[in-house]
């Protein structure tokens, strides 16, 4: 199951090219796309070169668009992404997990319990010496220079602020070039970009990577081909469009999901039909015939906690802590369950089935519901 605090990696995996769910195309067919950076002189004038087009299989509408030179065709092997002349080959993109860091002792507290590393970023020398050193050493490859490629850096960065995000969100990205060799006369250059968002109290970070190889006498055109085409990608403003109306849908959908809530919680706690024990046997009832559903109940201010307040919860028999991470929601609740749902009437209820989804009940569906994490 996964955390919300995860749900910001999707505006991260778009910055891929969209490499996994996307194919390209051997020429530019579509000529009305209006791409976000407008061509130049020095690109779409440019002769002997030709756009390969990227489809968003998700959103069935072409993503981006880069340049390489006519005598490329895209590759049909599954490691490469396109070949050129004399043996020239750009691999695919590959991209690490993503990893987390946070001094917030809440969230340090649920990572644990969701098995997650609190892992501080890892500078471009560390991430090369742990895992890109390993297979150079298994394959005979010297490494035998870097250099810093501060051009992708800002283009990379100008691209993930193109991408909505519902809270200010602080984009850092930083790329070098790994050159290597090998005993068969073959030269490398592998591009890797770093990159760290800030939101909040935790950073999200990760790496992506992608290399060019060559003879060694075709080695300075194949390392110029592949710098330019990397700096050379422009987005569909169509695409990003959508993209981000999506983005903001959800958003949204989950801020009146909020709002609902907090207002329910106001009713519950005011108006003298829930003040009772009875409250928590009333809405039980109305679940008590789902048998995944060990019990349920209403939500009041009284409910209401903070992060400091999850350790003296702990103390307290039977009552857990459970949130949203998201909103920033914290709530005081009966323990004994393994899971927390909580929909926007106020109403919570814990269950034990992983699989148990009321999203996709028939019997209590016609309410929003939102998963919340167990803090304690």
């Amino acid at each position: 199951m996964k955390l919300a605090i995860l749900k910001i990696s999707v505006m991260i995996f778009a910055f891929f090219m969209s490499c996994k769910k996307e194919y390209a195309m051997k020429d530019s067919s579509l000529k009305h796309i209006d791409y976000q950076e407008k061509t130049t002189d020095t690109s779409k004038q440019k002769k002997g070169y030709k756009y390969f087009e990227f489809m968003d299989e998700e959103l069935n509408i072409l993503s981006t668009r880069l340049l390489l030179p006519n005598s490329w065709e895209r590759s049909s092997e599954t490691n490469y992404a396109f070949e050129g002349p004399n043996d020239m080959r750009i691999g695919i993109v590959q991209m690490s997990p993503l990893s987390f860091y946070t001094e917030d002792p809440s969230m340090i507290d649920t990572y644990r319990m969701n098995g997650i590393e609190n892992q501080y970023p890892l500078t471009l020398n560390e991430i090369t010496e742990r895992y890109f050193m390993p297979y150079a050493r298994q394959n005979n490859m010297q490494l035998v220079n870097t250099f810093p490629i501060p051009e992708i850096s800002k283009k990379s960065v100008a691209f993930l602020k193109l991408n909505y995000s519902s809270t200010p969100t602080k984009q850092e990205v930083k790329t070098i070039g790994l050159e290597w060799k090998d005993n068969e006369g073959k030269r490398y250059l592998t591009v890797l970009r770093r990159f760290v968002h800030t939101r909040n109290n935790q950073l999200s970070w990760g790496f992506i990577n992608q290399h060019i190889e060559s003879k060694k006498a075709d080695y300075e055109e194949a390392k110029k081909t592949f710098i330019d085409a990397i700096l050379s990608e422009q987005y569909n403003t169509d695409w990003l469009y959508k993209k981000n109306k999506i983005a903001a849908q959800k958003a949204q959908q989950q801020f009146q999901a909020h709002q609902a809530r907090m207002n329910a919680i106001q009713l519950n706690s005011t108006n003298s039909s829930f003040t009772s024990s009875s409250s928590s046997t009333s809405v039980g009832d109305i679940y008590s015939d789902i048998l995944d559903i060990n019990h349920a109940g209403y939500l009041k201010r009284s409910n209401m906690t903070s992060h400091g307040h999850s350790k003296t919860i702990n103390a307290i028999e039977n009552r857990s802590v459970i949130s949203n991470h998201n909103t920033g929601e914290h709530y005081n609740v009966e323990s004994g369950s393994k899971f927390y749902w909580v929909n926007n009437n106020g109403q919570y209820f814990g269950t034990d089935n992983a699989n148990y989804d009321p999203r996709t009940d028939r019997k209590i569906n016609q309410t929003e519901w939102s998963q919340f994490e167990i803090e304690n």
